[in-house]
């Protein structure tokens, strides 16, 4: 059967109009087909040392290890100089019986994994960190999609944590989550769009089923997009077994602007946002299935402007097959621009109503060649069955090399394993990750005024954007910023959030 796709659709968002012919899963060429990259597969160029850290199988849940996160979960928990792990198992039975791990980093290299709560969750999901009471201590937040719960673990700073637990009739299945500052996202596929603020104890609902018009049911990532110093956010309509948009809203203040879609319907499931081509601006991306045997990465590049305008790209990626994909920016062969990581997840088999892995190529990268050009880059082809559900890429060792951690399920049980980035060039390299660890509490003696941060003495700086682009790096008294926006300026091992308006 042939199914034409006007894929694109009419919107100020692409710079033109795109069809596609699918035939059983073959994308076929045509004169229409104008800003499809079919990417080839490459090996090679980032190199890897792929270490199982933890003993597994984990018991409780055995089947599922889960990263599923937007803002990292690659940092010091217990503030022993080394980074940590957090992740989630769950079993495949038993309405996904699961619990919240740390694998901590004891020595380097070297890890024990502990259960956080002993508190019962059924499917827990998404997962986020960050320091939500401002008491410079990393604090945990998950959602359960079966309990219908908020699930937050405030860090007491001596290996225990206080368990508080957020429920409302509104909540019906809460799954992917990101926070910033006392402030947790969650979407729901019950198609809304939550904000939970930890210093107030209040929950609002920002986006809810409408009609037609669906909230966010998926992926979810949080970000300034056009540099006012707020942040705004990013999720999927739709998910591997519904079809919808990808879209954002912009944060006024007291309101939010209007629903801008970025793309037409489809099964996006991931979202993540990064700066793309190094010009400060935070760009977007997301994946989804596209046919029996590719998958598609949609990216759109910021081109700023008000209202916000976006140039479209789609790389094609064929012999990788999607389902509960998701997605990470970062420069993983250090060459100075990001590229994008992806975890292919699980696929829906229709015929057996539960998901299946996805038979290979379920780990892999689009490396950023400049211009708006991709190669696909494979790190994991086992053949199947083979599901990598989530990801994270962060500074697992002391260099500062993008290493990604993921957990691989087999067939029978899920093991957690931690990706070394041994790719052959100075670290130096790298652009850098969002600095590891951000307390906004932190201080030292500044001021700003009139776009200028004045010091009280000579300090050596960085300061960054906020998805980790290094803006300056030097010596002096006072740094001059021009464009407004979220910063994050690091003095002497201290990392402090600043705004410029």
């Amino acid at each position: 059967m042939l199914l034409i796709l006007n894929f694109l659709g009419n919107s100020p968002f692409y710079d033109r109009v795109v069809k596609l012919a699918i035939d059983r899963g073959k994308v076929e060429e045509s004169q229409e087909i104008k800003d499809i990259i079919s990417a080839p597969i490459v090996y090679g160029n980032a190199t890897f040392n792929k270490v199982q850290i933890c003993s597994s199988p984990f018991i409780p849940g055995n089947k599922l290890v889960t990263l599923i996160n937007d803002r990292g979960l690659i940092k010091d928990i217990d503030n022993n100089g080394l980074n940590d792990i957090v992740f989630i198992t769950a079993d495949s039975n038993n309405n996904g019986y699961g619990v919240v791990r740390i694998a901590y980093q004891t020595s380097p290299g070297n890890f024990n994994c502990a259960i956080v709560s002993s508190q019962t969750r059924y499917l827990p999901y998404g997962l986020t960190l960050g320091d939500f009471n401002n008491d410079v201590k990393i604090d945990i937040a998950n959602v359960s999609a079966m309990s219908r719960t908020l699930n937050i673990l405030i860090n007491n700073g001596n290996g225990s944590f206080n368990d508080y637990t957020i429920t409302n009739n509104k909540i019906i299945f809460p799954n992917h989550i990101s926070a910033y500052g006392s402030d947790i996202y969650f979407t729901d596929e019950g198609y809304s769009l939550f904000r939970y603020n930890y210093i107030s104890n209040s929950l609002v609902r920002i986006d809810s089923f409408a009609g037609s018009s669906y909230a966010c049911r998926e992926g979810l990532s949080l970000a300034d997009l056009n540099n006012d110093g707020r942040i705004d956010f990013v999720c999927s309509e739709g998910n591997y077994r519904y079809q919808g948009s990808v879209y954002y809203r912009l944060n006024l203040g007291n309101s939010w602007s209007n629903k801008y879609s970025l793309t037409i319907n489809h099964y996006y499931h991931g979202v993540a946002v990064g700066d793309l081509n190094n010009d400060n601006r935070a760009d977007i991306v997301s994946c989804t299935s596209f046919g029996k045997d590719s998958s598609l990465i949609s990216i759109r590049i910021n081109q700023g402007g008000n209202p916000l305008n976006f140039q479209s790209v789609n790389v094609l990626l064929p012999n990788v097959r999607f389902g509960t994909c998701e997605l990470k920016i970062t420069d993983i062969d250090c060459d100075g621009d990001n590229d994008i990581v992806w975890a292919s997840g699980f696929k829906y088999d229709s015929t057996k109503y539960t998901d299946v892995p996805v038979p290979s190529n379920g780990l892999g990268w689009l490396e950023n060649l400049g211009n708006n050009n991709w190669s696909v880059r494979i790190i994991e082809s086992n053949n199947g069955p083979y599901g990598i559900y989530g990801l994270d890429v962060g500074y697992v060792n002391s260099d500062k090399k993008p290493d990604i951690v993921a957990g691989i399920y087999n067939g029978s049980s899920t093991r957690l394993y931690v990706y070394y980035n041994t790719t052959n060039v100075s670290d130096n390299n790298c652009k850098p990750i969002t600095p590891v660890e951000v307390y906004e509490s932190d201080n030292f003696n500044y001021e700003i005024l009139n776009k200028v941060i004045k010091f009280n003495k000579i300090v050596d700086y960085s300061v960054y954007k906020i998805d980790g682009s290094l803006i300056e790096k030097g010596s002096g008294d006072f740094i001059q910023i021009n464009q407004n926006g979220i910063y994050f300026l690091k003095v002497k091992n201290k990392v402090i959030k600043v705004v410029i308006k």
